[in-house]
């Protein structure tokens, strides 16, 4: 399938929607989204893997379409992401017109433009009805195996997966370091759907017990409507271990923010 002439999207359009819009007319159902699907929407646009300087960019070929250029050195991750971006700039300046058409004006900012192709490429990549679904009917266990495993599935990457995760739900993530020195947060994820001292006092508890040796897969009370699970992700030896906590609601229902 192709976009008809009369389809149109502009900045003034909320990009979940038009991701939304595209996954349906490419008839994806799963992740991950193959992005050659849905640039196929468009007669004569085209994917190129080469080896410039940047991570990539799109040039408007006029009737003959379009050709999106991406870094060919970059992780499969950052490629998704930059091919999925160009294809927001595609759409803001063209408005979604088959090719021949005469291209959109646009007076919108740089700025304001790179915003929403970032968030088109999230909701494209992502799509918030899937992550809910997925998570929102699973285990305790299950959840943090899809946690630390799904950005296999989507083909992002872990820092873009687990961000998403915690934007949509009430699952806040953390990725703690256990060494000889003590037990860091390499990086947060805090659901905003949760309160700041709740998690706080619940990473505590996680940290409190790894330090004194508890260095195991667990399910730990924090109150009396969040818990956390702790999951070793990776060992180095008997110098480090790297583990992934989640603290969510005791209930499991995770709370969307689509």
């Amino acid at each position: 399938m192709t976009l008809k002439t009369r389809v149109r999207y502009d900045q003034r359009d909320d990009p979940a929607m038009v991701a939304a819009d595209l996954i349906e007319r490419s008839g994806q159902f799963f992740p991950p989204i193959n992005l050659e699907r849905v640039a196929a929407l468009w007669p004569g646009v085209r994917i190129s893997r080469e080896n410039i300087d940047n991570e990539g960019y799109i040039i408007d070929l006029g009737i003959q379409g379009a050709e999106i250029l991406v870094k060919a050195t970059d992780s499969p991750a950052r490629q998704r992401f930059t091919v999925a971006h160009e294809l927001g700039h595609w759409i803001l300046a063209n408005g979604g017109r088959a090719s021949g058409q005469p291209p959109r004006v646009s007076v919108q900012s740089f700025a304001s433009k790179e915003r929403w192709c970032d968030r088109f490429a999230v909701h494209l990549l992502m799509p918030a009805a899937w992550i809910t679904e997925q998570l929102g009917s699973r285990s305790a266990d299950a959840v943090v195996e899809r946690i630390l495993r799904g950005h296999l599935v989507y083909g992002v990457s872990p820092l873009a997966f687990r961000l998403r995760v915690s934007e949509l739900t009430a699952i806040s993530i953390y990725e703690l370091v256990v060494s000889r020195r003590g037990v860091s947060v390499a990086r947060r994820y805090e659901s905003p759907l949760v309160s700041k001292p709740a998690l706080s006092s619940g990473l505590r508890l996680v940290v409190t017990g790894l330090l004194k040796g508890e260095e195991r897969n667990a399910t730990i009370n924090v109150t009396k409507e969040l818990v956390a699970l702790q999951k070793v992700a990776r060992r180095t030896g008997d110098a480090e271990s790297r583990w992934l906590v989640c603290i969510l609601p005791r209930s499991w229902r995770l709370f969307s923010r689509r």
